[in-house]
């Protein structure tokens, strides 16, 4: 895969990654997974072709916005004023200060809970 054209690769090869690891299951199957998609330092929105593609084969998936990121995520107020406020964004505390790796975990596993208590297979 090279960069030119990893933006229509890489998709495709998440989704069969995401198929293989549920051990070939298909849209016809009872024990068919929703898929929970975490991303990077983005949004969810970053898996959309993924989900896409899946949903093509009959599978849902949650995109999953962690907390302070996607489109809960807070600007600094620096950072949005008119003009800019260069020397407040050097000085501004990230929305992010309070946020620890426990509460990217409760935000995943609430939502696999909810899916649980759902019914979700697997």
């Amino acid at each position: 895969m090279n960069r030119r054209n990893i933006a229509v690769q890489a998709p495709a090869a998440l989704a069969g990654a995401a198929l293989a690891a549920c051990g070939g299951a298909n849209a016809s199957d009872h024990r068919k997974p929703t898929f929970v998609f975490v991303h990077g330092g983005q949004g969810g929105w970053a898996w959309t072709k993924v989900v896409q593609l899946l949903a093509e084969r009959g599978f849902q998936s949650v995109l999953l916005d962690l907390p302070g990121h996607g489109i809960s995520a807070q600007m600094p107020a620096a950072y949005t004023a008119k003009p800019q406020n260069l020397a407040g964004l050097s000085t501004e505390v990230s929305a992010h200060a309070g946020l620890t790796l426990n509460d990217y975990r409760d935000s995943v596993l609430k939502v696999i809970r909810g899916l649980v208590a759902a019914g979700s297979s697997r």
